[in-house]
């Protein structure tokens, strides 16, 4: 229940500095918060998922610490949705293209995950459900990771529009 909740936790974040954008009331410790809060959500989950890993003996428990290594994964890649829509909000970040590859990486790291579990399957039956859970994960994260592409190209087709049309009636005398 900790993983979900940490999931939920990040798509709270997402929505929040969402809003608070559309509302014009996103304030510059909102822009450090926000992002700073789903990175510890997703911590929490993989440190989590490594302690219950190495603490126990028997493998049937440790199968639960790479389902929660996969939910602080999918905490990662929501990270990277709210990051690039904190450092972009009214401000230039030089690095806002190299943040849509994070959720690819953390795709990625999911599926070899994943294809670890389903070799470690074949000696023992426990590991088949992990292994499932965190192809699925691995697939979701793929499937929203041109989310952050398509944000970053909304975000610099609008910088290409400097004037409107109400500041174009103001500036050009043909109108007064």
């Amino acid at each position: 229940m900790i993983g979900l909740a940490c999931i939920c936790t990040s798509l709270i974040a997402l929505v929040a500095t969402i809003a608070r954008q559309i509302r014009n009331i996103f304030s510059p410790t909102e822009r450090e918060f926000w992002p700073i809060m789903v990175l510890v959500m997703g911590s929490i989950c993989a440190v989590w998922g490594i302690i219950l890993i190495l603490a126990t003996i028997n493998p049937a428990n440790g199968t639960t610490g790479y389902i929660m290594i996969g939910l602080g994964l999918v905490c990662y890649s929501i990270s990277s949705k709210v990051i690039l829509l904190s450092k972009i909000w009214r401000h230039e970040f030089k690095l806002s293209n190299r943040i849509p590859l994070i959720p690819i990486f953390t795709a990625l790291t999911c599926l070899f995950l994943s294809a670890f579990l389903f070799e470690l399957g074949s000696a023992h039956a426990t590991y088949f459900v992990p292994a499932r859970v965190l192809a699925g994960l691995g697939h979701l994260l793929l499937l929203y990771s041109p989310l952050s592409a398509f944000w970053r190209a909304g975000h610099l087709r609008n910088r290409r529009l400097p004037i409107t049309i109400s500041t174009y009636k103001t500036t050009h005398s043909a109108y007064t």
